[in-house]
């Protein structure tokens, strides 16, 4: 017996697929099934398809910017630039000092 036949006889002696009309034609069918014309797996073309179909999505909820918006956004990254050099620095001192710490 190989291993879709045991996993086809588990799902079986479910009671409520025991009587379930559909269950029992499927496993009286004596024809091929039909096969499937597409599946669910993941391609890379379905990925671009999904990454392009975002891009449309964000690029209908934006809007285009005043020059009250740029000025906006340039100070925010004139007050967060130097944060995040700030962090990447502290993540660079707690490196070295666990480095230090081990060859100790």
């Amino acid at each position: 017996m190989c291993v879709n036949d045991r996993f086809v006889n588990g799902i079986a002696k479910h009671p409520d697929l025991q009587t379930d009309p559909s269950f029992v034609d499927f496993l009286e069918v004596d024809d091929d099934l039909p096969r499937a014309t597409s599946t669910s797996a993941l391609s890379s073309a379905g990925v671009l398809r999904l990454f392009s179909r975002v891009g449309d999505s964000l690029g209908k909820i934006t809007y285009k910017m005043d020059e009250s918006d740029t000025v906006i956004i340039a100070f925010f990254l004139f007050l967060t630039v130097p944060i995040v050099i700030i962090q990447i620095l502290l993540t660079f001192l707690s490196i070295t000092l666990m480095f230090l710490c081990l060859i100790q």
